[in-house]
């Protein structure tokens, strides 16, 4: 036991040399993905804000609104209704 394990002689890394560096990374960089991986997922129906779902069909609720209250008539209510269910914007 002399000078040659301060300088990388025989039990340097204790044997596993630049194996046992990178193995040592892999397990703490696995430990830290681990830890805040369960984290997001713990914490994910614990968010400190919550934003209602939005209707699949909210926009042909309205249609239909403006439609039973008078404000559109038949053509422009078909004209948007077909433009919604085919997914067009600005309907």
């Amino acid at each position: 036991m002399g000078w040659e394990y301060y300088q990388g002689g025989p039990g340097a890394w204790g044997g596993w040399g630049i194996l046992g560096m990178l193995l040592m990374v892999l397990f703490w960089g696995l430990l830290v993905f681990g830890i805040v991986a369960s984290v997001r997922h713990y914490s994910a129906g614990r968010a400190a804000y919550h934003v209602p779902p939005v209707k699949a069909n909210a926009a042909l609720e309205e249609l239909r609104l403006r439609y039973a209250k008078g404000e559109i008539d038949d053509e422009e209510f078909e004209r948007r209704r077909a433009n919604l269910e085919k997914g067009a914007p600005g309907a």
